[in-house]
């Protein structure tokens, strides 16, 4: 329905729009998409003390889409917090309970192509971390020969180098290889 025909029953609307938060996939991505159109269309004086009267359910239930594994029910979640700004910060009385948990796949990784024979070419992804970690104690212990501190820092660089971007800046003699 059209908005000027729904602005009278909005506040009736605000707790099943809650709960459809807190449904289906489908009631989900209903009440994200009607949510998203109510902040982008309602002036802040009148859309705030809607919020307020379902901010110990709303914010809970955004924050549980982002939380939720679907990436499109996420990415709405933050454009909504994102077209609320600062105001949603307003409606958080309590602090949402995050869990924060040790991704094994974050870091720095290589994809190795090994020849198979005649069968093709098996694929190994390898995280570099270990390696890292042994170059940089490597480097510490006194006494190691020197070849292996070189390569040790050769590892370092080119890991390092895979995290920035080259730059694109002359040096003093105007070459660019920096």
């Amino acid at each position: 329905a059209r908005l000027n025909f729904l602005l009278p029953h909005i506040p009736l609307l605000m707790k099943p729009l809650v709960q459809a938060l807190n449904g289906s996939p489908e009631m989900v991505h209903l009440g994200l998409k009607k949510l998203e159109s109510w902040v982008e269309s309602l002036q802040p004086a009148y859309l705030d003390p809607l919020l307020q009267s379902v901010k110990d359910d709303l914010m809970p239930a955004l924050y549980k889409q982002l939380q939720s594994g679907n990436n499109q029910f996420a990415l709405s979640a933050i454009r909504i917090l994102g077209k609320l700004g600062g105001r949603n910060r307003r409606l958080l009385r309590d602090q949402v309970p995050l869990e924060g948990k040790e991704n094994g796949d974050d870091g720095v990784r290589v994809t190795i192509q090994l020849p198979k024979g005649n069968a093709g070419v098996a694929v190994v992804q390898v995280t570099l971390d270990d390696a890292v970690k042994t170059s940089m104690t490597l480097l510490e212990k006194p006494g190691v020969d020197v070849y292996y501190k070189k390569q040790a820092v050769l590892l370092v660089k080119s890991c390092l180098g895979c995290l920035f971007p080259p730059l694109n800046v002359k040096g003093p003699e105007g070459d660019a290889d920096m």
